[in-house]
């Protein structure tokens, strides 16, 4: 069998339990990347040389990132394709390692200074753009999920909002084929050598119309509202006091059915980079950063844990603990000053450890990420 029908079969198979985005940006891989180089290999032909030159060839100019993500899909489809042995007997290259929870939030400081950019916004063209960012670093839902929101989604008596979805931008499935490969079939198929002067000349003008084509042929991509991450993404949450007058005014000038952003990820995203600069921030932040930060620092004001995983969609409090939540400068330092305390006073600070019922014990350890063992049932 040759890689492409695995490959295949391994799509097929999977893509019944992705998400629409997730089998845009898998079929995004394969096509750009896998079928290109190993389509025509058989399996019976895949060893470790093989891997590595893929890596280092057609790799070696993408961010960590991608290359672990292209190495990942690869892996995933020769476990399910190759045999135990032969799987076990390929050595994987290395991508580049990423630091967990590698995405640093904004200080306090910096925090500050670019809420006080946006709330002092006075330019009518970036009011839409500044309001919308206040919304999401004082809720820290997605970027997604923001440009998802709808009119209808606010509830000015009960003063929450619904989130049900967010808004991606995946490949055009309405887009036409490729024009030059249009233009080589027909070359191809007419047999060129073989044609005489005047099916030459229909051949030319039959190229010309697609040519003309070209300039009204639909986008790549299309924005689709899409379901959440998961069902912890359907949620609601509290509205922002400091953007509720805002929110009704705009929801009296707008019908229910249209969004709130009225710009797309990438022009938000700019107008971000915008802001950041008059706050004086030069960090390299984007809009994620406000997620990180919302929850960094709600978790150090003494936030409760759940609640903040709930507010912010995730499945798991371990979710929001390793990758969402960064030790602060001040948390760091407060724990060498506990610390110091034990050292000058040690009898002191020996305090019982707290009593842990077995719910605590189940919820903490029974999952991965602890020790595996459950207390004995009494």
């Amino acid at each position: 069998m040759r890689f492409k029908e695995a490959a295949e079969k391994w799509f097929e198979k999977k893509a019944a339990l992705w998400s629409e985005s997730s089998r845009a940006k898998y079929g995004n891989i394969l096509q750009k990347y896998l079928l290109p180089y190993f389509g025509e290999v058989e399996l019976i032909g895949f060893d470790s040389a093989l891997v590595r030159n893929f890596a280092e060839s057609a790799l070696g100019h993408l961010a960590i990132p991608t290359r672990r993500f292209v190495l990942a899909t690869l892996q995933q489809i020769l476990k399910v394709s190759l045999s135990p042995e032969d799987f076990n007997a390929l050595d994987f290259p290395h991508a580049g390692a990423i630091r967990k929870g590698e995405a640093v939030p904004l200080s306090p400081e910096e925090l500050a200074a670019l809420i006080r950019a946006l709330e002092k916004n006075e330019n009518p063209r970036y009011e839409n753009s500044a309001r919308s960012l206040l919304l999401i670093a004082f809720t820290g839902m997605r970027l997604g999920e923001a440009c998802a929101l709808k009119f209808s989604d606010f509830d000015f008596v009960r003063k929450t909002i619904k989130i049900h979805g967010t808004l991606e931008r995946l490949p055009n499935e309405n887009v036409s084929a490729d024009i030059t490969k249009e233009r080589r079939e027909i070359v191809k198929a007419s047999n060129w050598n073989a044609l005489e002067k005047s099916e030459k000349n229909k051949v030319a003008d039959q190229s010309a119309e697609t040519e003309t084509c070209e300039n009204i042929k639909p986008p790549k991509t299309v924005r689709k509202l899409c379901p959440p991450k998961s069902e912890s993404g359907h949620r609601e949450i509290p509205i922002p006091e400091n953007l509720l007058q805002w929110l009704k005014k705009m929801a009296r000038e707008n019908p229910p059915d249209s969004f709130l952003v009225k710009h797309d990820q990438r022009t938000l995203q700019n107008h971000f980079k915008k802001f950041l600069k008059a706050a004086g921030i030069e960090v390299d932040a984007h809009i994620h950063t406000l997620r990180h930060s919302f929850a960094t620092h709600a978790l150090t004001s003494d936030t409760d844990l759940k609640t903040l995983s709930v507010l912010l969609g995730h499945a798991s409090t371990h979710t929001t603990l390793d990758f969402y939540v960064h030790p602060t400068f001040e948390s760091k330092r407060r724990v060498q000053e506990a610390f110091w305390e034990f050292v000058k006073n040690p009898k002191q600070a020996q305090n019982p450890a707290p009593q842990r019922n077995c719910d605590y014990w189940n919820e903490n350890f029974g999952k991965s990420g602890g020790s595996g063992r459950k207390p004995a049932q009494r």
